[in-house]
């Protein structure tokens, strides 16, 4: 199948440490750009992690334009003692002719 959608995620933290190590609690802000690279408008845009119910921003993009969904993290436990945020992002979205599409983007994140 012919990928429809790009998907880029940047992440920045809401709570800097202050010297520390990061450590359960703290907060993440996941800005993901998505771009409609088809030839058609892709409707219910649809962004979670995996394992996560749907977070349906309730946007429609046309070809060739970018939108932008933010969503918070906070870390985990799990997190703070393996060092390292597993993150799995899944976009899914509708074409014209109501096929659902969807972009998976994997991550391994190093915490510090």
């Amino acid at each position: 199948m012919t990928k429809m959608l790009d998907l880029i995620r940047i992440t920045t933290f809401t709570t800097m440490p202050s010297g520390r190590k990061l450590q359960s609690g703290d907060e993440l802000r996941y800005d993901f750009q998505i771009e409609n690279i088809s030839d058609s408008i892709i409707s219910d845009i649809c962004i979670h992690k995996e394992g996560e119910r749907c977070y349906t921003a309730g946007i429609s993009i046309s070809p060739g334009i970018c939108a932008t969904i933010s969503k918070t993290y906070f870390l985990t436990e799990e997190d703070e003692q393996t060092g390292i945020i597993r993150n799995t992002s899944i976009l899914s979205g509708k074409m014209s002719t109501g096929e659902i599409i969807t972009e998976v983007l994997a991550c391994l994140n190093a915490i510090k």
